[in-house]
């Protein structure tokens, strides 16, 4: 009993509020077939046929007039003050929030939620725009915008858009940006159309464990001062496979060949070895376990040590023929003299 009367209690509250908010009737529509429409002018064009549509707020669905058995304006939800307006023929969308789809009058499959989203698309369909003013202005299909005023200008379509004014200004189609300003170079950016990915970031990590880590080669970004990694902007835990792999370096060694280069003898190379334990402008192998390589700088010191090498064994063999030279000689004379006995 006291359940009971506590719904009676309800409903006549309910009823006593509505009419201190409302002065005059609810204008909102009472066509169609397994409907819901409430607020003023909600579902207000309706016909017998415009069926499964779920219209709640002022204006909500107002122009929905579709005849769902030629698959038109039917199974769409409308929910906040003037969402889905101008909807005359479009199906299967949803709406929530304030002027949301406002003047789509045709699309289909759209999923818009935030005041404002998607309000001036028309015949787009299969969009999902998720907050406020997020492609407020796109026209086209098949968009994905989450995040405040994401998208807000786009007009293209086949689009990801992910972040707080992501893409705001952003032109064009098939594009992925994930950011959380409007900025034209955001963190993520993406081509789907050509396979291109862009990451404008100052650093990327992959395979990383323990991100609080500040071991050297290990868990999170090195912070050692020792080498000096402030350029570096990829740090991968594990091996790096691939088929080629280039790097650009600049001074290459070549100057090794001019005249001015001051080429060390092989007697100094054999005592800087004999002190050193390695080459003449080389790492030791401490270095080496503490630093690691850097590929292009080593590379370019290989190349110097080749080339110097080349030059030591051109001049080798330079006085090799020399002496082979002065060698036949002596043979000649020798044989010349035997003749002559």
């Amino acid at each position: 009993m006291k359940s009971k009367f506590f719904l009676v209690v309800g409903l006549l509250a309910s009823s006593t509020f509505y009419a201190q908010i409302y002065s005059e009737p609810s204008s909102a529509g009472n066509n169609g077939n397994k409907a819901v429409y409430l607020g003023d002018n909600a579902g207000a064009s309706a016909t017998s046929n415009t069926n499964n549509n779920t219209f709640i707020g002022y204006n909500a669905g107002e122009n929905t007039n579709g005849d769902s058995t030629v698959n038109q304006g039917y199974a769409n939800t409308f929910i906040g003050a003037h969402s889905g307006q101008n909807n005359t023929i479009g199906r299967s969308n949803v709406f929530v929030g304030d002027r949301s789809g406002f003047t789509t009058t045709g699309g289909t499959f759209n999923v818009y939620i935030g005041a404002e989203s998607g309000r001036l698309n028309q015949t787009g369909g299969g969009n999902v725009f998720i907050g406020a003013n997020s492609g407020e202005s796109n026209t086209a299909s098949n968009n994905v915008f989450i995040g405040e005023e994401a998208g807000y200008t786009n007009l293209g379509e086949s689009n990801i858009f992910l972040g707080h004014e992501a893409g705001r200004n952003h032109s064009g189609s098939n594009m992925l940006i994930v950011d959380n300003s409007s900025t034209a170079n955001p963190l993520i950016y993406g081509e789907f159309d050509n396979n291109i990915l862009i990451f404008n970031t100052q650093r990327i990590g992959i395979g990383y464990e323990n991100l609080g880590s500040s071991e050297f080669g290990f868990g999170g970004f090195p912070t050692v001062t020792s080498p000096d990694l402030t350029n570096y902007r990829l740090f991968i835990k594990g091996g790096i496979l691939a088929e080629e792999v280039r790097v650009r370096t600049d001074l290459w060694p070549d100057y090794v060949f001019t005249n001015d280069y001051n080429l060390m003898p092989l007697t100094e190379v054999e005592q800087f070895i004999a002190e050193n334990g390695h080459l003449p402008n080389m790492p030791s192998a401490k270095e080496v376990e503490e630093d690691g390589l850097a590929l292009g700088d080593m590379v370019k010191r290989q190349q110097e040590k080749i080339e110097e090498l080349t030059l030591h064994l051109i001049e080798q063999q330079k006085q090799m023929n020399i002496l082979k030279e002065q060698v036949q000689l002596l043979l000649n004379s020798a044989q010349n003299e035997k003749r002559d006995k």
